[in-house]
């Protein structure tokens, strides 16, 4: 059953990115940056995933516009940097709440 739910919010998380863009993946990523800082999964983890989140995206935003001579989509550097991140929670092993 945790197999096929799993393979399940896979599919669905791949769907909705495809459909909204890359740029959904901050919504992906600032959940486990805030959850990272704080260590607990209350309210103030919520606002800090806002914070993150924005914060994450402007970064992203300030980057893809200085790094080279055009404008590189901020789409690229939203995945660069988040599948590396993503892939490394993945990767980890420890037991689920």
């Amino acid at each position: 059953m945790r197999r096929i739910v799993l393979l399940l919010a896979t599919l669905v998380t791949g769907a909705v990115v495809s459909v909204t863009g890359l740029i959904s993946f901050v919504g992906l990523l600032a959940p486990h940056i805030a959850r990272l800082l704080t260590r607990s999964s209350r309210f103030s983890t919520t606002i800090l995933s806002g914070l993150a989140g924005g914060a994450l995206l402007l970064c992203a935003d300030i980057l893809a516009r200085s790094v080279g001579s055009s404008e590189v989509p901020v789409s690229i550097v939203t995945s660069l940097l988040g599948a590396p991140f993503l892939f490394r929670l993945m990767c980890r092993r420890e037991a689920a709440p």
